[in-house]
């Protein structure tokens, strides 16, 4: 049976993602994820063929006990659907310390997906969420990214002092843009060093609306 994981399946696109190819697929399985286990299962109740996991992609721990979980299963992963991301509006880190924009959004897409590697099957696709707002050269509301080496991106302290902002917001936007630039580098990246599957950024165009998870640690207001 075709096995596909989608993370960050609770809300916004993932949510719609999820619904709509489990109903289009019935013969096919799913594992969705959340940060918090009960939302997931909570849609997982509307269908029979998906299976909840509790994930939290900014933290390498939880990433190594979902990869546990998903071997348990014994199926070979015909999909990753990389969904999962955050912004935040002010300066934030993870519980290893790492700055939890690039944590997030970076660091623990690439450590999801080549942990999931080995049980890809020989045709498995995995997409990557990208945005329009790595591209300095497209109007889309958020100031352009300011790419920096990866240690320094990392580092919560040393990018807030070398990125040029006005307030923590317009800081964590730019963080934010940076990653999505960064996911394009790492899908390149990654099909540089595993030819043998396929590797896509995916672009879902605006956004908006209070269902995304991304506007999350937003005012009111903006939300």
């Amino acid at each position: 049976m075709s096995t596909t994981i989608i993370t960050g399946a609770t809300s916004g696109l993932g949510l719609a993602t999820t619904r709509l190819l489990a109903s289009q697929r019935p013969e096919e399985s799913f594992i969705i994820t959340s940060r918090k286990l009960a939302s997931a299962q909570k849609v997982a109740n509307a269908f029979t063929n998906m299976t909840p996991m509790a994930l939290d992609v900014s933290d390498p721990d939880s990433i190594k006990q979902f990869t546990e979980n998903v071997k348990k299963q014994n199926v070979l992963i015909s999909g990753i659907i990389a969904n999962a991301g955050a912004q935040f509006t002010k300066p934030t880190t993870n519980k290893q310390g790492v700055e939890a924009t690039f944590a997030t959004n970076v660091i623990g897409q690439y450590r999801l997906v080549t942990s999931m590697q080995p049980l890809l099957s020989s045709d498995a696709k995995v997409i990557l969420v990208s945005s329009d707002t790595h591209d300095r050269h497209k109007f889309t509301g958020m100031p352009n990214p300011q790419y920096l080496a990866p240690a320094t991106l990392a580092d919560e302290p040393k990018s807030s002092a070398e990125m040029k902002h006005s307030s923590d917001t317009n800081l964590g936007q730019i963080r934010y843009t940076t990653s999505k630039l960064a996911v394009i580098y790492l899908v390149h990246a990654l099909v540089k060093h595993d030819p043998k599957h396929t590797y896509i950024s995916f672009n879902p165009g605006l956004m908006p609306g209070k269902d995304s998870g991304l506007a999350r640690n937003y005012a009111p207001a903006a939300k």
